[in-house]
């Protein structure tokens, strides 16, 4: 992979988890649990990307989400990411994400994410999905 950060990005939206694909990015030796997902911020849709910890982290919290009844799939969020440029597009992806969401909704999304990547050792291994996806930089 030939791509390097160059810039940065904040963006103050809501990440629809109606749109989250889950899946595996080849990184090497191992593969790392990655979630590609929209955040909408004024009339743009942005495609965003987040690995390893904070992919599971984003997972949880949309998980939470899908599992209330007549919820809004809308979490309002600030976020901080790189610009993962290629030779035909660029990316952006996370780098930290402050959640703007209800008490039954981090009630229920703080306990997935402990038990999906507690102190057990290779938590990558239980990741829900093995689908591959790829950075639009790398196609």
């Amino acid at each position: 992979m030939s791509t390097s950060s160059n810039a940065t990005a904040h963006i103050d939206g809501g990440l629809d988890c109606s749109t989250i694909r889950v899946g595996i990015l080849d990184t090497g030796q191992l593969p790392t649990p990655v979630v590609n997902f929209l955040v909408a911020s004024g009339l743009q849709r942005h495609p965003v990307w987040a690995l390893g910890r904070l992919a599971a982290v984003v997972y949880c919290y949309c998980q939470a989400i899908k599992s209330l009844p007549n919820c809004d799939p809308h979490i309002e969020i600030n976020l901080t990411a790189n610009l993962v440029s290629g030779p035909q597009a660029a990316c952006i992806v996370a780098n930290s994400i402050t959640w703007h969401t209800s008490k039954a909704v981090r009630n229920l999304a703080e306990p997935m994410i402990a038990r999906m990547i507690g102190d057990r050792a290779r938590w990558e291994t239980r990741w829900p999905s093995r689908e591959p996806l790829v950075f639009p930089v790398e196609r």
